[in-house]
């Protein structure tokens, strides 16, 4: 069986800038890590972040604007923004240590 090392290393910096939640339409149908933040100037403060494995970017991030389970994210929605990272497969974004999941996983939405 080959190993195969993943997740791949990634910079913010390769991805597309942020947008406002409330743009959420605009993101890809597809599997992803996303981030949920505040712009701050002209830099995005990450807050929370979560997959989307099962459902695609454009629905997970659409079910936080609309009717997230997060009550700080229903609370402060018209104040965030998000980015994403497509991730190829239901797979990658199930790994479990995929990076800067686990440090924003618990983080409050303030």
């Amino acid at each position: 069986m080959k190993h195969v090392s993943y997740p791949k290393p990634w910079d913010w910096s390769d991805e597309a800038p942020a947008r406002s939640l409330s743009q959420w339409g605009f993101a890809p149908e597809a599997t992803g890590f996303y981030e949920l933040g505040y712009m701050v100037g002209r830099e995005f403060k990450p807050m929370y972040c979560g997959r989307a494995a099962g459902v695609t970017l454009r629905t997970r991030l659409g079910q936080h604007y609309s009717h997230s389970h997060n009550e700080d994210i229903r609370k402060h929605r018209a104040a965030l923004w998000y980015r994403l990272k497509v991730l190829r497969t239901f797979e990658v974004a199930c790994y479990p240590h995929f990076p800067r999941f686990s440090p924003l996983s618990c983080g409050q939405v303030e």
